[in-house]
């Protein structure tokens, strides 16, 4: 009987995992490793960088501009792993002159970095299903 039984278990666990690579494959998180360029944006005084494979969701994001003043909540879509994301943000936005203030991980990631000016920029990493958002907000102290 504990014979059959483990015949019979081989194949079903063989169609679980094809079934989990294809859905994989389906997704686009079989395609490897998710190479991260850096891309510099400006937003009135706030100049800052998202992943170059990240594209700008303008109907989700909300800017207020107005004479010497930018206040904003920007929304971006690609793909990337939460914590090289992380890495990223914190190599690049320091070689622009942002020191990190603090952050917050588990399944999502919010991170703080700021300015002597007075300059505060917040980093919200989603990861979705097939892709991941990333929200910022660009704020004063």
């Amino acid at each position: 009987m504990r014979k059959i039984f483990m015949l019979a278990l081989v194949p079903i666990l063989s169609l679980m995992f094809m079934s989990c690579s294809q859905v994989n494959k389906i997704t686009g998180r079989d395609s490897g490793p998710v190479i991260l360029e850096p891309k510099t944006v400006k937003k009135g005084e706030y100049t800052f960088v998202i992943p170059a494979n990240f594209s700008y969701e303008e109907k989700e994001s909300l800017v207020y501009e107005a004479p010497n003043l930018v206040r904003a909540y920007l929304v971006y879509v690609g793909k990337g792993d939460l914590h090289e994301l992380i890495k990223f943000f914190d190599e690049y936005l320091y070689k622009l002159g942002w020191q990190k203030e603090g952050k917050l991980v588990g399944e999502e990631a919010i991170l703080s970095y700021s300015r002597n000016d007075g300059q505060l920029i917040v980093i919200k990493i989603e990861p979705r299903f097939s892709s991941t958002l990333v929200k910022i907000l660009l704020t004063k102290k």
